[in-house]
């Protein structure tokens, strides 16, 4: 329209402000390598070093883990439920503020998030020189009143894969 006026009864269309990417933390040990999203927490990726995906020399190596927004996705993931339905727990979106990285044997990484309510929520995550991961999850309760919450863990698949004609003989 003429001098840049709307037309009327026209939207005014406003821009979602852009997301910026969430902070990866590398995983890498002997015989794993990998990353942790400190957005929601997430395990999103772990290749195992001593195995392929054939007995071919060149074959790639297996990954076991891959991010939740590919049609692989399978991650490990740690949060909270609050119990008493009031206290802001962490999720998906939350991005905690991480102290060390990256992720070896010899060091191990914390995640902290404050939920703005009096609580402030620690992950202390460390892996061994093999396979194996361990995760020490607490919360500082700052405020009077006392809170109730249940620490988790899970692994989860997004989709279902590919299972036709695969068998395992009993």
């Amino acid at each position: 329209t003429p001098g840049g006026a709307a037309a009327p009864g026209a939207a005014s269309v406003t821009a979602a402000p852009a997301v910026a990417p969430a902070q990866m933390i590398a995983v890498e040990n002997p015989r794993v390598q990998g990353r942790i999203s400190a957005r929601g927490l997430m395990l999103e990726s772990l290749i195992l070093k001593d195995y392929r995906e054939t007995i071919e020399r060149n074959s790639p190596l297996v990954t076991l883990l891959a991010p939740r927004t590919t049609p692989e996705g399978y991650f490990g993931q740690w949060g909270w439920t609050a119990a008493d339905g009031r206290t802001r727990v962490p999720d998906n979106d939350t991005d905690w503020t991480v102290t060390g990285g990256p992720l070896t044997a010899t060091n191990p990484v914390t995640f902290t998030w404050d939920n703005g309510q009096g609580q402030v929520f620690q992950a202390l995550l460390s892996l061994d020189a093999n396979y194996m991961f361990h995760m020490q999850q607490r919360v500082v309760n700052n405020a009077a009143e006392p809170v109730q919450l249940l620490p988790w863990a899970r692994i989860r698949r997004e989709r279902t894969p590919q299972v036709a004609g695969f068998f395992i003989p009993v």
